[in-house]
């Protein structure tokens, strides 16, 4: 049995998880229900699980038949977003080593849900921590922020702090912003 699967959504939403979850449901089931026969312990259930898995199909099929997203959703993680691919129904593929990601560039990270940006960052050890500091009345007035990654990591972190930045200048009308400062 291959120990990952991902599963492909026609929003374009890449998930992975441990095959394992697929494998631990199918043996519950078996063992709850040929408990006194076949599958005395969990442990001969999940030996036969993983044996009847050694068909990537196998896997897909009891997921897709016998789970709800509920059931394994919990142990997923977004892998990738490909929103330029037209996927008709979602694909499930197993895999025997986990998704790689790699550093995403500005125009890739202000083009990916939020969800797929922080998978992909944490994936890489790439980190953009903000500490807002408010006053009393709730108003900022200073923040903190620290950035791991790359040149261009740090550059597009910078550029949609900016960005943010004179957002949120412009819709509080405060009309002046802070004097820029780098160390």
């Amino acid at each position: 049995m291959k120990p990952f699967i991902q599963i492909a959504l026609a929003s374009g939403h890449v998930y992975e998880l441990p095959t394992d979850v697929i494998a631990q449901h199918r043996a519950a089931y078996y063992h709850g229900r040929f408990k006194d026969s076949e599958f005395p312990t969990m442990e001969s259930a999940l030996q036969d699980t993983r044996e009847y898995f050694a068909d990537s199909d196998e896997i897909s099929d009891w997921a897709q038949n016998n789970m709800n997203p509920s059931d394994y959703m919990h142990a997923a993680r977004l892998v990738r977003y490909t929103p330029d691919k037209d996927f008709v129904n979602a694909e499930w593929t197993a895999h025997e080593m986990p998704a790689m990601v790699g550093e995403l560039d500005g125009e890739q990270i202000m083009s990916h849900p939020v969800e797929a940006v922080m998978a992909s960052m944490a994936a890489s050890k790439q980190l953009c921590n903000i500490t807002v500091l408010n006053a009393a009345d709730g108003q900022p007035f200073g923040a903190a922020v620290m950035i791991l990654g790359g040149p261009n990591v740090v550059n597009s972190f910078i550029t949609a702090l900016q960005f943010t930045s004179d957002q949120l200048v412009g819709l509080q009308g405060l009309g002046e912003q802070l004097p820029q400062q780098t160390h």
